[in-house]
This record gives structure tokens, sequence and C-alpha cells, in this order.
């Protein structure tokens, strides 16, 4: 557009030229020494046009010349930047179809040359991942590096997913706890070095991360709230020996409130305890969650619970015949106290009544073992032939 205006202008300040010259074509003389040139003013102010002219078009073609190397080099750079870009186009198609060995031929092939180096590495780490060879997969992974090394972060995370998806957990394990250094609160490496512990079974150490996976969001709530009571249930079950009383106890105080009443949580806890030698540390707690939430499976549970004063103890699971009568679990669970308490009646009158509640395999063998321990052969063989029948 400039050049339309400025071509305009030239024409009528040309057009105006003419006609002063017409009028009056002037007169110029020019000397020097013994020289001399006359000539009217239009002939004079035409030649320094021409001259001009001829000035302008020999500089801008030695300038144009000079130039020559540089233009050529930026048109080859261009056309590499264009060939990089087409085979990294056809990498990634490659590599979406499934021909790894052809994704990383494109990719890796003018990578040095692409505007994307990290793209193209990455991409072909993931292909030569899938073929398994995790050699060349670690290679391009360096070779990354290389190209930007400011994209650790990046190259890392991608690094540590491919060791997962191979499986190879200490190695992944060292490069997100490296990724962790670098950057304390990144959701995605939180994420990963959280798995990463799971498929470890390492749940002390992702115990400790809970606060800060919950904080930095890694997991919605939902996830959250999933993996903090796998972390727990696993915990719980890791310590379930002798001698581990004092720290279970201590691992229950430092669980949330909220998952304090989970009924699973409970149960594993309250398992685990028992399984430590010390039931009787819990019984209150364990007789307070029946009283609050009745859960079957919590009543076998207090059976194996070996308390110092076990007629207080018989007497509290009987409290619960209140509400519970005709609960064949319940019923089982107190035979089975007062056969080690030596109440050979009462825990016969217990299982009998459990099994006319609800006959099960288990009930007819305690109360076959009790008929056995006071020598009534007859009655044992019964409930042994008739639990046989209920199995079968």
């Amino acid at each position: 557009m400039k050049k339309i205006f400025f071509i305009i202008g030239g024409l009528f300040l040309a057009a105006g030229a003419a006609l002063l010259i017409q009028k009056d074509p002037g007169y110029l003389l020019v000397g020097y020494g013994t020289l001399s040139v006359e000539t009217s003013l239009a002939v004079a102010l035409i030649a320094l046009v021409i001259i001009f002219a001829a000035l302008y078009l020999l500089i801008r073609s030695f300038v144009y010349f000079i130039n020559i190397p540089s233009r050529l080099n930026l048109w080859g750079a261009q056309r590499r930047k264009n060939r990089s870009q087409k085979e990294l186009t056809t990498g990634l198609i490659e590599s979406a179809e499934g021909h790894w060995e052809k994704a990383e031929k494109f990719l890796i092939k003018h990578a040095s040359e692409s505007d994307t180096p990290l793209l193209n590495y990455l991409v072909a780490a993931r292909a030569a991942q899938f073929r398994k060879d995790y050699s060349c997969r670690d290679h391009y992974l360096q070779l990354a590096h290389k190209s930007v090394p400011k994209a650790d972060i990046a190259i890392n995370i991608t690094q540590a997913e491919l060791q997962l998806e191979h499986n190879q957990l200490e190695q992944a394990l060292a490069t997100l706890k490296h990724l962790k250094a670098l950057s304390p609160k990144h959701p995605h490496i939180l994420r990963l070095l959280s798995e990463t512990y799971k498929k470890l079974n390492e749940w002390e150490a992702l115990q400790k991360m809970l606060p800060t996976l919950k904080k930095s969001k890694a997991y919605n709530l939902d996830e959250f709230l999933s993996l903090e009571k796998t972390v727990w249930l696993n915990v719980f079950h890791k310590q379930a020996q002798p001698g581990s009383a004092a720290n279970l106890q201590q691992q229950w105080k430092l669980l949330p409130k909220a998952p304090q009443k989970d009924f699973e949580l409970q149960n594993t806890y309250f398992s685990a305890m028992i399984e430590a030698g010390a039931g009787e540390e819990i019984e209150r707690l364990l007789r307070a969650s029946l009283d609050t939430q009745w859960h079957d499976e919590l009543v076998p549970l207090y059976g194996r619970i070996e308390m110092t004063n076990q007629s207080v103890q018989i007497e509290n699971a009987e409290s619960w015949l209140a509400h519970q009568p005709k609960n064949a679990i319940l019923l089982r669970m107190l035979g089975g106290l007062c056969a080690r308490n030596q109440l050979w009646a009462k825990a016969e009158g217990y299982y009998e009544a459990s099994i006319h509640s609800t006959p099960t395999v288990s009930a007819l063998k305690q109360l076959g073992d009790l008929y056995s321990q006071q020598g009534d052969k007859t009655k044992a063989a019964e409930c042994f032939k008739r639990g046989l029948a209920l199995a079968t």
C-alpha cells in the first residue's frame, strides 16, 4: 500500500516538474579549473536522477551478492526445519499406530534439527520401551537431557513412568526420590512415588506421605480416602505379630478420627492387637464399637480376647443377648468363652442354641469337641457326622 502512495506521489512530482521545465528549462554551468560544463537545468536533473538510480542499483546488487551465503544458510536451515517437522509428525503417527521401529527412525533421524527435540526423544524413548529395548530407551533420555537441560523434571518424570511400566521398581524409586528433592510439592511426582511404594509394599513410607498427598491434591477425594484406607489396613496387617502392641497403638493414635470409625479398619486393628498378645487392651474399644453399631464380624474377635477376669468378659458378652437373642455367631462365641472357662453346661447350651438358630460346620465341630472332652463319643460322632453332611 505504501509503495502505491510513493509511486502516485512520484508521478505527481514528475508531472509538476515537467510543467515547470516546459515554461522555463533553466540554465546550469559547472566549472572546475579549465573545465566547464554548460547545460539546461532539466537535463542536469535528469542526469542526477540517473546517476543516483545507478548507484542505488549497484549498492543493492553488492549487498545482495554479499548476503548470498547467509541467505543460502537460512534457506537450508528452513528446509531442514521443515523436514524435521514433517518427520516428527510422521513419527508421532507411526507411534500412535504401534509401529515402534518406524516411529523411532523418523523421530531420531533429524531430532537435532527439530524445534522440539525434547518431544522427539521422549516419544522415541517410549517407542523403545514398547520394543523392550531398554538400553535404547535410556540413551534417548540422555539425549533429551543434552538437548534441553532445563527440562530435567519432565525428562525424569518420563523416565520414572517408563521404569514403572517395566516394573523396574527400585530404579523408579531412586528417580522419583531425586524428583521429589527437586520439586517436593509436585502432585504428579508425589502420585508416582506413592504408586511405587504401593508396588514395593512399603506401607510405612507411604503412610508418612499421606498428609503431603492430601495437601498437594495428587488424588481426588475419593481416590485419597481409598488409598488412605488401603495404607492403614496394610500397616496394621504387617504389624500383626507378637510384641508389636505398643507400635500398633501408636499407629492407631495417628489414624484420623473419621477412619477410626471405619468397620474394616477397626476389625483389622483389633485382630492385629489380639495377634500381638494385647487383646485385653482393646477389649473396651471393641465392646464400645459393638455397642455403637453391631457387626457380626467383630463378635468372634471378642471371643479371642483372653481377659484376666474372664467371668466379666462372659457377662459383657451375655449383655448383648438382650438385643441379639438368636444371633448364631454371638451364641457360638459365648459357647467358646464358657468352654474355655470349663463351664460345660453353659457352653453346651450356647452351642446348641447357635446350631438351632443357624446350623454351621464350625458350631457343630465345636460342640462335637466339647462332647469329646466330656467323654461322650456317641454325641460327638453325631455332631461330626452332621457337620460333614452340612459341609458336603
